[in-house]
């Protein structure tokens, strides 16, 4: 079950100032990871649906296959089952997801499956301990949104809850606004990128 909280960033500059904020409940030191991440479909958009998401998002040198399905929003807040491993392409990837437990039908839309949108962005995160023992991981997210025939920019901030109780990330995160100017942003990347013509 994946429990994030995601914000749209007014200027990516404030990324750094933002790391610098978090530098002192920061455990380790922070990553940078170059994502492409591009998102299948039917023709029909079966999984569209169904509000399940199909993925495959090259993360620097290695390739993740992810299945994320119908879960729960409350503002910025979003939690869903979500399955995902290290594949190279689609439907091997997929194999190994209802191996994990993902449904059994993702296997026969993933077979009609074609790539329809994706996005591009380099993320710089690293974990956090915050109050109660909470781990969260602060990711930032500076790119593009590529839709069939045009693109976006994309410049957000997620924290995703690791362990622990949820409070005190929604805490640490109304601080993040307050203080950054981040506004709550409720589509995924996702359904934004669906978006574009």
């Amino acid at each position: 079950m994946e429990v994030e909280l995601k914000y749209a960033c007014p200027d990516g500059a404030t990324f750094e100032e933002i790391l610098r904020f978090a530098a002192d409940v920061q455990q380790g030191t922070a990553r940078e990871i170059r994502m492409r991440t591009d998102y299948y479909d039917t023709p029909e958009r079966a999984l569209r649906a169904r509000f399940w998401t199909l993925r495959l998002r090259r993360e620097n040198d290695k390739s993740v296959v992810c299945c994320k399905t119908r879960g729960s929003r409350e503002g910025a807040l979003s939690s869903h089952e979500e399955w995902e491993c290290c594949a190279e392409e689609l439907l091997p990837g997929v194999q190994q997801l209802i191996a994990q437990g993902a449904p059994q039908e993702l296997l026969d839309i993933a077979r009609r499956a074609e790539r329809f949108c994706g996005a591009e962005f380099l993320r710089i995160s690293t974990d956090l301990i915050l109050e109660g023992g909470t781990v969260a991981e602060l990711s930032c997210d500076r790119g593009k949104l590529m839709g069939a025939k045009s693109e976006l920019s994309l410049c957000e901030v997620e924290l995703e809850l690791k362990a622990g109780p949820v409070e005190p990330m929604l805490a640490y995160g109304a601080a993040l606004a307050e203080r950054f100017g981040l506004t709550e942003e409720t589509r995924s990347k996702l359904a934004r990128a669906m978006e574009l013509e």
